[in-house]
C-alpha cells in the first residue's frame, strides 16, 4: 500500500500535487478516472492502484493486473483545444 502524504509532499511542485487517488484494488483506474471526470475532477488528477480486476486500455482490451507486480495508473487530462 502507498502512504500518500509523503508522496504528496515530494510532489508539492508537480501539476498533480493534491490530486492523487490510490485504491489498493479497483476494477480499472481508467474507469475511476472517467467517473471522476464526469463528476468534475480537475485536470492532472491521478488514479492509481496496486491491483486491477478489470483493467482496460486501447480498443477496450481488458486484463487483470496482479497485486504487487506493477503500478497501474490513469491520468485525467483536460486539454484546451
Amino acid at each position: 500500500m502507498f502512504d500518500l502524504p509523503p508522496i504528496e509532499s515530494s510532489l508539492a511542485d508537480a501539476r498533480c500535487a493534491g490530486k492523487l487517488h490510490f485504491a489498493p484494488v479497483t476494477n480499472s483506474t481508467n474507469t475511476d478516472a472517467l467517473e471522476a471526470a464526469r463528476a468534475g475532477a480537475p485536470h492532472w488528477s491521478v488514479y492509481f492502484a496496486d491491483e486491477q480486476l478489470a483493467g482496460r486500455g486501447r480498443s477496450n482490451h481488458t486484463w487483470h493486473s496482479v497485486a504487487g507486480q506493477g503500478l497501474y495508473v490513469s491520468v485525467l487530462l483536460r486539454p484546451t483545444l
